[in-house]
């Protein structure tokens, strides 16, 4: 026997070559529609038409990579989704945790396939859509490039957070639910949150963010049109100079981003427990944050939706409010206790303590809201602070300094009278409404809308 193979020292490989291409094999019908659709809108598209100009194909070949950016969304879902689906099954979380690889093994090989999924499909049709438009005699060498890189920064992006939700759930239906809720839930909520707090703070304005449009990603590349183009022409003669893709900038960071949450998902992944297959949540330390995160979103958008469509009377309506928003809250924690534990018998004493705990927080927080402990209804920006401002009936910008003086104190004369003004709309809950807005001279503004 030879002893120097016992005594061998084993290697740790970062990718399993029969693992690799037997994942590549069974997600061909993924990756092939894929590759499909974007055969057909760029290389066979530009074959069919009969005559191809230059600055036509660039522009069209970037709007496609914009489009790309989108849909590369659910794209990165689908086979993140596909590739660690194997976790959520205690049967195949156990086979696979039974064979001679390591987890870092598998992850890392499973993660690759997943990047290979869509780098290569990109760069086939990125050369072919080459080769289609040299035939037909366009250069669009550099849109080419621009899309193959821009769509493939953003899908991993994408792709990275949904492996990094893969590992922190460890039930089949929470990968897509909380992909989306985490892509959507910032813009959504604030939205509702924004109509809930103004119903009872005096003075707040439609149209104010909570916190950054970034966190959600989606939205916020659409809503400031990130991967957009731009064709410029010449001001003197009006010629065509060059198609510009403006989101190189935003496209990096998205792929810096993934890179750091495909990190996150390896070091995840060797702490993950196979038992915890079956379970929404298979972080021990994250179970307390999703079952206070439901319970808060709950309290939110059902009381909103109760409040607004069952028990609405008028704008002053703070009690109807805090009652919906407290019952919401106590359904979010409820159900998100079933879901944690997996049953209906949930009804012990520490959860009692616990619901309690959440909505006490709920309403401190609306009180301190309403009685404006924080100062916001009461602050009146100094008149000299001031550098111009807004007014709602005809939207002009205002700088003549006598007029920003009059509008300061007309607006400290009615946070002055704020209570005789709240019981008098809540009278007549139609009357018309009074915004300021105010730009400071730091280049801030301050939005102010009064009953």
């Amino acid at each position: 026997m030879n002893w120097e193979v016992w005594t061998m020292k084993s290697r740790i490989s970062c990718c399993n070559a029969g693992l690799l291409r037997r994942t590549l094999l069974r997600g061909a019908p993924l990756w092939g529609l894929w590759t499909l659709g974007g055969l057909l809108l760029l290389p066979l598209h530009l074959l069919s038409l009969f005559r191809v100009d230059s600055r036509e194909t660039t522009e069209y070949l970037l709007g496609i990579t914009q489009v790309g950016t989108v849909l590369v969304f659910g794209y990165g879902l689908l086979v993140a989704w596909y590739l660690f689906a194997y976790l959520y099954n205690t049967r195949t979380a156990y086979h696979y945790g039974s064979l001679p690889l390591r987890r870092e093994t598998q992850f890392l090989t499973r993660y690759l396939a997943g990047l290979l999924f869509h780098l290569v499909p990109a760069a086939v049709i990125a050369l072919l859509t080459i080769l289609v438009t040299a035939l037909q005699g366009a250069n669009c060498l550099a849109a080419s490039g621009t899309f193959f890189a821009a769509t493939s920064l953003v899908y991993l992006f994408y792709y990275s957070l949904a492996v990094l939700i893969a590992q922190l759930v460890g039930h089949i239906a929470a990968l897509p639910v909380l992909y989306v809720v985490l892509n959507f839930t910032s813009v959504v909520v604030e939205t509702i949150l924004a109509g809930v707090i103004r119903t009872f703070t005096f003075g707040m304005a439609s149209g104010q963010n909570l916190w950054p449009d970034w966190l959600s990603p989606l939205f916020y590349s659409l809503q400031k049109n990130l991967f957009g183009y731009e064709t410029i022409w010449d001001e003197v003669t009006g010629e065509f100079q060059s198609v510009q893709f403006n989101g190189w900038v935003p496209a990096l960071v998205f792929g810096a981003v993934g890179l750091g949450f495909a990190l996150l998902a390896f070091l995840l992944c060797r702490k993950r427990h196979l038992e915890t297959a079956g379970d929404v949540i298979a972080v021990s330390f994250l179970k307390p944050v999703f079952l206070y995160a439901l319970s808060l979103g709950c309290g939110i958008v059902l009381g909103w939706v109760f409040s607004e469509y069952l028990f609405y009377n008028g704008r002053n309506r703070f009690l109807t409010m805090l009652i919906c928003m407290l019952l919401g809250t106590a359904l979010g924690y409820w159900a998100g206790q079933m879901l944690l534990q997996k049953s209906l018998r949930v009804l012990s004493k520490g959860n009692w303590i616990r619901c309690g705990a959440a909505l006490l927080v709920v309403a401190a927080g609306m009180l301190c809201c309403r009685y404006d402990i924080t100062g916001f209804s009461r602050y009146v920006p100094d008149a000299e602070d001031v550098e111009s401002i807004s007014l709602d009936y005809d939207g002009g910008i205002v700088t003549d300094r006598g007029i920003i003086e009059e509008t300061v104190a007309l607006h400290q004369e009615i946070v002055d009278q704020r209570y005789a003004i709240e019981a008098e709309a809540a009278q007549a809950p139609w009357s018309p409404s009074f915004r300021i807005t105010y730009r400071l001279q730091d280049g801030s503004y301050v939005l102010r809308s009064f009953p």
